[in-house]
């Protein structure tokens, strides 16, 4: 390798040195311009959490009384659908908290029915015609005609409040009668305490401040005053009473000032960071020159990853076309044509798949298979080009089926890599391959004779790119066409696939390259 000049070092190191500097002052500059955007959104978030908060309390509310309302309109009077039935509603009205009273009338508002709890006042209920009027009557009744029941809020005297709502006047659930106007007479704050005040408990989490007031002044029990009120909204059911919120943890001038100091110790950890990098890089300028030479060499040998199926295709295909194969056999030619060159197009797409892996975004389609079927079949398919080559193969079944989940395409690729490796460097000798279960593993091997990997590489010879050239074969690895690659990929296949891969050396010389996956029952 060519020694890098001190004068291109020192200019990769002021390189490195402004890839520190240049992201950290962008990073502060950005930093700044941000801020006032970033009080913006984190208001805007809030209040929509506030938002949310206060329309559910609203809707609990509602759905409280709503219910109330449809139990009370199945509460009348045999012929007289305009009376209520004393003892169930006084039942009603003990079991709810908050009503006090409960009237009846006709659509006209003639005629009122009133009862109440003992010792209440009839008398103050007595006003629906003056609280509510006739035309919002008529709109209730309209909307109770198209399936849609409303409650009606309507201000009492000695501050009571009416929840005003029309039903049909029938006393059987099977017939259709008159409508008539229902009023559930209410004291706020005992409806507040009993009904708003347990959803407000259950909502406000995570440092989320919520209560009820009437005029400013705190209705039930709450730590939060109409001071520190953030947004509020006024309680459906209750107009003149309010329910407001502030949002824990602090304020938003709080929350920036936060994320200004969290911003300086990530500015500052960033810096340090990139600094470090840039060392670091710096060191290993040296390493980068050798890595961009062997790629540099892969790329001019990568002919030789796409020689044997080529090799293939054109053996069967000369066959073919000079007529020297029978007809029972041409089907299994032309099988093995397209099989080889659907295997050709996955070996263009090798180097793709290897740089997936660096990336750590490569996908393997596991599946259910047969490893010592498949083991067979690349052998069996693979068995001419060994042969021409010199080279005898033979296969050691297992004792039985080896099933592992795996994706068939990269296992064959894997296999047709230690096969081709064996050829390569192992001379004119024997490849035999085997296949066995071991300690809940199905291992596939792959043993020739060549010179063996030393000790010292077995681990490198694993790498991207590393050629190992063997003391006892000088020169094998310039002869030997090759990229580099293919025992790379296979030790990344079989750890995608939870496996292993590894190599040892074969007694009598050569060596044993080893692919061991779970086995899957």
């Amino acid at each position: 390798m060519t020694p890098t000049s001190p004068r291109a070092l020192r200019q990769l190191a002021g390189a490195l040195l402004a890839l520190a500097i240049v992201p950290a002052v962008a990073f502060a500059v950005l930093q700044g311009l941000v801020q006032s955007e970033s009080e913006a959104q984190l208001a805007e978030i809030r209040d929509g959490q506030l938002d949310g908060l206060l329309f559910s309390v609203n809707q609990s509310a509602w759905d409280v009384a709503s219910s109330w309302a449809e139990q009370l309109a199945w509460i009348r009077a045999e012929g007289a659908p305009t009376d209520l039935l004393p003892g169930p509603v006084m039942e009603f009205l003990t079991e709810r908290p908050g009503v006090r009273a409960v009237v009846v009338a006709d659509t006209a508002l003639a005629t009122q029915q009133v009862l109440t709890l003992p010792g209440e006042a009839a008398d103050t209920t007595l006003v629906l015609a003056e609280a509510i009027g006739l035309p919002s009557i008529r709109r209730l009744v309209a909307q109770n005609q198209q399936g849609y029941r409303k409650l009606e809020p309507a201000t009492l005297p000695g501050g009571r409040l009416g929840l005003v709502f029309v039903a049909d006047g029938a006393s059987s659930r099977d017939a259709i009668g008159p409508p008539r106007v229902l009023c559930m007479v209410i004291d706020p704050d005992p409806f507040v305490s009993a009904v708003v005040m347990p959803k407000l408990r259950e909502v406000g989490r995570g440092g989320v401040a919520l209560g009820v007031f009437r005029g400013g002044e705190p209705v039930g029990t709450t730590d939060l005053d109409w001071a520190d009120v953030e947004r509020q909204r006024p309680l459906w059911l209750l107009p003149a009473t309010s329910v407001g919120a502030r949002a824990g943890a602090g304020s938003v001038e709080e929350a920036l000032q936060r994320r200004a100091f969290q911003s300086l110790v990530l500015f500052g950890g960033v810096t340090l960071v990139l600094g470090a990098g840039a060392w670091f890089a710096w060191r290993g300028v040296r390493r980068e020159v050798e890595v961009a030479r062997l790629r540099e060499d892969f790329v001019s040998n990568v002919s030789h990853e796409l020689r044997t199926p080529l090799a293939l295709i054109r053996m069967y295909a000369e066959s073919l076309a000079e007529g020297r194969v029978p007809d029972d056999r041409k089907p299994r030619y032309y099988a093995t044509l397209v099989a080889e060159a659907e295997r050709l197009s996955r070996l263009v797409g090798n180097v793709l798949q290897f740089s997936r892996f660096e990336r750590g975004t490569v996908q393997i389609a596991r599946e259910p298979l047969d490893l010592g079927g498949l083991v067979e079949e690349i052998a069996e398919r693979y068995r001419a080009v060994v042969e021409r080559e010199g080279c005898t193969l033979t296969v050691r079944p297992a004792d039985g089926p080896l099933p592992v989940l795996g994706d068939r395409d990269a296992l064959a690729e894997s296999l047709v890599n230690l096969l081709d490796n064996a050829v390569k460097y192992g001379g004119a000798g024997p490849v035999e391959g085997s296949v066995r279960a071991e300690g809940g593993h199905a291992v596939a091997e792959v043993a020739d004779r060549g010179p063996g990997i030393p000790v010292a590489d077995r681990e490198r010879v694993f790498d991207p790119f590393v050629r190992v050239q063997p003391e006892s074969a000088d020169g094998l690895v310039h002869t030997a066409k090759g990229t580099g690659l293919g025992l790379a990929l296979v030790r990344r296949i079989a750890v995608a696939h939870g496996g292993t891969a590894a190599v040892r050396t074969r007694e009598g010389g050569g060596s044993v390259f080893q692919i061991a996956l779970p086995t899957h029952a």
